[in-house]
C-alpha cells in the first residue's frame, strides 16, 4: 500500500538537508548591520539637511501657507 501523498511530501522534504547555522547566522548578521547603516544614514542625512537647508518653515510662514509664503500666491480660494 501506498502512503498518503501528504506523508510522501513529508518524508521527501524531511530528506533535504537543513541550512548551514554558520551560514544563516552570517546572513542574518549581514541584513541587520545594512538595516542600520541605513537608519544611521538616514538620521545623518536629515541632520544635515536640517543645519543647512531647515526642514521646516518659520511658523509665521507655516500658519500663512506655503503658496501665499512661497511663491505669493493663495493655491485655494476658499472664502469665494
Amino acid at each position: 500500500m501506498r502512503p498518503a501523498p501528504g506523508v510522501r511530501l513529508h518524508r521527501a522534504l524531511s530528506k533535504q538537508r537543513a541550512p548551514d547555522s554558520l551560514a544563516h547566522a552570517i546572513a542574518l548578521a549581514c541584513a541587520g548591520i545594512g538595516w542600520l547603516l541605513a537608519i544611521a544614514g538616514t538620521l545623518v542625512l536629515l541632520f544635515l539637511v536640517d543645519h543647512a537647508l531647515g526642514l521646516r518653515m518659520s511658523p509665521v510662514d507655516e500658519a500663512a501657507g506655503m503658496d501665499l509664503s512661497l511663491h505669493g500666491e493663495e493655491g485655494y480660494e476658499l472664502n469665494a
